[in-house]
């Protein structure tokens, strides 16, 4: 939905997280987000708005709340609303028949008045598109099936979970410092280390075993986008005639897999320290380049790409596997 705005397009469509309330009897302006926490508004059509509140998994982490990660999503539903255009920025804004008094800022900026109270609220720039939808399906799927408690969705999180695990590691180990002698503590350390992988690698099956159905379809309509993107079909193109990557290449297919793929850089390496043909190995396996393409890329013979790529799985799974298992288990990440 938009309206003229001075001889522009003002677009009210989208995500807008609350930036600051302030109180008519009150001269304190409470500003968000707040210790990782704000409001999230979605604006949709010309008439439904969705409401919910965005909690960090990691308190004071304003940067991740900002753009909808590591986040948990409290839906308090959605309304039907009214918006009536009067130029030079001001509206009225009706929701369920109560006018609020709307004034357009800028372009990224608006205030609304409800009981006195003025809210600013900011267009979300920073969180995805396929977030917002995902957050609004959250909050319908809530509305068809409400509970008397507070309902919280996580969406799924990104590094920070595998560093909280491996601040856990440090301190245990320091503790073992303490406790046993140097050579005890050696022993100790590696077979620890085995379990922590293990441990991480249960943790990932069953990430993905419980995710919900909603967040599942979410992702892979964002894998599905990826895939058939014009940068994914000019690089299959590049890397099918053989042409070396540059670093500047491999920065961008980097930046690329953190949107399509949180957590897969990081999942990585918590299993196992990767050499940088490791990990590019591992980062074609995911873009679906064949084995014959990635050792043409990387100057390696086939062979010597298989056997990277066994190495791999024995390394991490502490047993024999063939270079097809790891690239099932690479792509399953």
């Amino acid at each position: 939905m938009s309206s003229e705005k001075e001889g522009q397009n003002f677009e009210l469509d989208g995500a807008w997280l609350l930036s600051q309330m302030k109180y008519p009897s009150s001269e304190n302006i409470y500003r968000y987000p707040s210790d990782g926490f704000t409001n999230c508004l979605i604006y949709e059509g010309d008439s439904v708005f969705y409401l919910c509140q965005l909690k960090s998994l990691y308190p004071g982490d304003n940067e991740k709340v900002m753009a909808a990660q590591d986040v948990a999503v409290i839906p308090e539903g959605s309304a039907s609303y009214t918006y009536i255009y009067k130029g030079g920025g001001e509206t009225l804004y009706l929701e369920n028949g109560d006018p609020w008094p709307l004034k357009i800022i800028n372009d990224t900026t608006i205030t609304i008045q409800q009981y006195g109270i003025i809210y600013t609220w900011v267009r979300a720039t920073k969180i995805p598109e396929g977030r917002v939808k995902e957050i609004r399906n959250i909050i319908e799927s809530y509305q068809k099936n409400p509970s008397e408690e507070t309902a919280m969705y996580v969406l799924p999180t990104t590094e920070r979970e595998l560093q909280a695990q491996s601040y856990t590691l440090t301190y245990v180990i320091i503790i073992l410092i303490l406790l046993l002698s140097l050579i005890a503590l050696m022993l100790r350390n590696v077979y620890r280390k085995k379990r922590n992988v293990e441990a991480q690698l249960q943790q990932i099956i069953e990430e993905r075993e419980q995710r919900p159905q909603l967040v599942r379809h979410a992702m892979k309509e964002v894998e599905e986008d990826f895939l058939n993107s014009a940068y994914y079909a000019a690089l299959r193109k590049r890397v099918s005639a053989g042409e070396r990557l540059t670093k500047t290449d491999w920065d961008e297919i980097e930046e690329k897999l953190k949107s399509v793929y949180p957590g897969f850089a990081n999942r990585l390496f918590s299993l196992h320290h990767m050499s940088e043909l490791e990990y590019q190995v591992c980062v074609l396996i995911k873009l679906m380049v064949p084995p014959s393409e990635i050792a043409t890329v990387l100057s390696k013979d086939v062979s010597s790409i298989s056997s990277t790529r066994s190495r791999l799985y024995k390394k991490v799974f502490q047993k024999k596997g063939s270079s097809k298992e790891w690239d099932d288990f690479i792509k399953s990440l």
